[in-house]
């Protein structure tokens, strides 16, 4: 604001800002290294064919995840699988079906493909509180008062109210929880 001093809530928005480019930086490369066609944009089979998943290889992901029609097996991925197997090793289809949810939740567009933005909430979805509830599910409920799986507007403005610390770093038109929760019902009805 101009006064030579920093107080917390100018502190917190430089931090915010910085930290997200510092993590923007990081994986810029791969961003490209993904996007196979050179779209701009990159696909859940772009992801797993192109090094995106640590430890299984393009053959791999190929053999388990790729249709005969070279097309990716939607089925497989929207099925819940365990993340551990029996002897607890890791369940390579556990950790990609969830890898795949969160790929969905952040694709906001729905075009099956992330955008350079979308990437970035992607590779960090632990900073984003909002793609953790929603793939996760347990703050949605902890607000959820009446158990309906979706909030009113006195369920959301609790949410709001314990979740969105510096209201600055949102949009303009996301700076009060009744104009969020406006913006975010598309169909009028409770979220």
């Amino acid at each position: 604001d101009g006064d030579s001093l920093l107080d917390k809530k100018e502190l917190a928005l430089w931090l915010h800002k910085n930290e997200l480019a510092n993590k923007a930086t990081e994986i810029k490369g791969e961003f490209w290294d993904y996007d196979e066609n050179e779209d701009a944009k990159i696909t859940f089979q772009e992801f797993g064919l192109n090094g995106g998943l640590d430890h299984v290889s393009r053959a791999d992901f190929k053999l388990r995840f790729i249709l005969e029609d070279n097309k990716l097996n939607y089925e497989l991925l929207e099925q819940d699988h365990p993340v551990l197997e029996e002897n607890g090793s890791p369940n390579l289809a556990g950790i990609i079906s969830r890898l795949y949810k969160i790929f969905k939740v952040v694709d906001i567009n729905e075009d099956g493909a992330l955008s350079w933005d979308e990437f970035v909430v992607f590779s960090y979805p632990e900073d984003f509180e909002e793609v953790h509830m929603l793939t996760t599910g347990q703050r949605y409920r902890k607000f959820d008062e009446d158990h309906d799986e979706r909030y009113n507007i006195n369920e959301f403005r609790k949410y709001y109210t314990k979740h969105v610390l510096i209201n600055e770093l949102l949009p303009l038109e996301y700076r009060t929880p009744d104009h969020m929760f406006e913006a975010c019902d598309k169909n009028g009805e409770p979220l």
